[in-house]
């Protein structure tokens, strides 16, 4: 694990260095001299590792330790896939009203939240007393530090239905629905709300697209480098 892990990090290095110095690059480092953005990437991207982590080693604690059949590993770990609905629903209802750096502090808090109690989980640990509440406070840091980093300025927004926006967070599609709304104004709802990509937003037209991938290759690297982190250390 050491050693991948390390062969991961020497490989990003030299694509960084490759990019600096490419005369077209794939990734231009211009893109990151916008200093909010770079910041929600690494807020978000730490918080995924923080939570996909923590996902991994509760269901392997259930596995292991308490020696649970994985139906019931799962049933004791719906309950924050039910939890992460209503969070992000309120997010969603909040985003517009409330500044993104406090969303984005809530939901750091959250993730230090859900990580604090799992330093008292035990092999009898009960879970309604810990388990139950860290799954349930932890969600909070990656619905709402999601929300804010795809979502912008309420006046820079065109309107998408509250249930489709939901389904919105999580794909870089954003002209492709937008297309489809126009297309079928039926669609549309009393209870449509405003968004618009974060990335968007923030960063030129012709970069738009590219900062969406970003953010969707920091967390996919994130939880690699989180798993591989605490693999390795659980194995030293």
């Amino acid at each position: 694990v050491l050693t991948l892990l390390f062969l991961g990090l020497l490989s990003l290095t030299l694509f960084a260095i490759w990019e600096h110095h490419a005369p077209s690059p794939l990734l231009p480092p211009s893109i990151f001299q916008n200093s909010t953005f770079t910041m929600s990437i690494i807020c978000v991207g730490l918080g995924y590792m923080s939570f996909i982590t923590n996902q991994f080693w509760i269901s392997m604690y259930m596995q292991d330790i308490q020696v649970l059949a994985p139906l019931h590993i799962a049933v004791r770990l719906m309950p924050q896939a039910i939890i992460g609905v209503v969070w992000s629903y309120l997010g969603q209802a909040v985003v517009s009203c409330v500044s993104g750096r406090v969303l984005m502090g809530i939901g750091g808090l959250g993730y230090l939240g859900g990580a604090v109690l799992m330093l008292f989980v035990k092999p009898q640990t009960s879970y309604w007393k810990v388990l139950f509440p860290s799954l349930c406070v932890t969600v909070i840091g990656a619905d709402f530090q999601f929300i804010v980093s795809n979502v912008g300025s309420p006046h820079l927004a065109s309107f998408i239905p509250s249930p489709i926006s939901y389904l919105f967070f999580f794909t870089p599609c954003y002209p492709a629905v937008q297309s489809c709304l126009q297309r079928f104004p039926d669609l549309r709802s009393e209870t449509d709300i405003r968004l618009v990509l974060y990335t968007s937003s923030h960063l030129p037209p012709t970069q738009s697209s590219l900062g969406a991938g970003i953010l969707q290759t920091s967390l996919r690297l994130s939880i690699s480098l989180g798993l591989a982190m605490t693999s390795a250390i659980y194995g030293a």
